[in-house]
């Protein structure tokens, strides 16, 4: 019997209840298909996984494939083996315009556009995201309605109107909006704004080398924020980045709003059946 190939999968584990299930699931079922490969994945802590491929490339054990955190991806650029030649090969070369590896479908082309353009450089996708969320706003239906908002603000300047409609009810919550205090929310904020996170175009024209938290685009933002902490309807549970404790706050019913991932739409809508209002 012909000892099966084993391919060393290292992905950053986000840490949500079952995050890793599908992926492992999905490993076991393409062993079953091709059993001259076992796939051994390794759910890894996400904030140090690009360190730990580095170590392991180091010792001449990296890898077959990696996950970096989408922050770190000049890392995986920068990365070389024992060899001085670079760590990694791009998605779209390894593949090399097959339309099917081993019998199973190359599907890189059932990403979304704003997606593949997201993970390619110069036009050749580099990497292969094992999840993609965005922001999303949740609402509490019972208290938007009650304050007689009748759908989800689309933009900053409706959210301040909510949260305003909110503020004014009798026996509302303590407050209108909250979301964590996480980076991810400046970085989509200047993206909506056009506005840069980096020189180089964020890296894309050429090496980031400096970033710029003063830029108009950042300013803008910040001050919106400030100014609806201010008024009293942004919620500062007090900690960084407290995903948990917004969340928190949205089941009890303390603020009326929360923006956050779309992974964590199953936590909503658990939090707003299990509190008994809609969403």
């Amino acid at each position: 019997m012909t000892t099966p190939t084993v391919i060393d999968v290292w992905l950053g584990d986000l840490t949500f209840p079952g995050y890793m299930d599908r992926l492992h699931r999905l490993g076991a079922e393409f062993e079953k298909a091709h059993p001259e490969y076992r796939i051994n994945i390794e759910g890894r802590d996400f904030r140090n996984l690009s360190k730990e491929i580095a170590e392991a490339a180091d010792a001449g054990r990296p890898p077959a494939i990696g996950e970096f955190y989408f922050a770190v991806t000049q890392a995986a650029y920068d990365m070389r083996g024992r060899d001085g030649k670079p760590l990694f090969t791009s998605v779209q070369q390894a593949i090399a315009g097959r339309t099917e590896i081993l019998g199973e479908p190359v599907v890189v082309d059932d990403l979304l556009p704003a997606v593949r353009e997201h993970y390619s450089r110069d036009g050749d996708l580099v990497s292969m995201p094992a999840v993609v969320t965005a922001m999303l706003i949740y609402g509490n239906q019972d208290l938007l309605r009650a304050a007689g908002v009748e759908r989800l603000p689309t933009t900053w300047e409706e959210l301040e109107v909510a949260c305003e409609a909110v503020a004014a009810l009798p026996d509302g919550p303590g407050h209108a909006v909250t979301w964590a205090n996480h980076g991810l929310f400046f970085q989509q904020a200047l993206a909506v704004q056009g506005g840069h996170l980096a020189d180089h175009d964020n890296g894309r024209s050429g090496r980031a080398s400096r970033l710029d938290l003063s830029s108009k685009e950042m300013l803008t933002f910040v001050e919106y924020w400030q100014r609806l902490h201010r008024a009293g309807h942004y919620l500062y549970t007090g900690k960084i980045p407290d995903w948990e404790g917004n969340l928190k706050a949205f089941a009890d019913q303390d603020v009326a709003l929360r923006i956050t991932s779309s992974n964590d739409l199953n936590y909503m809508a658990q939090a707003a059946e299990h509190a008994g209002f809609g969403m």
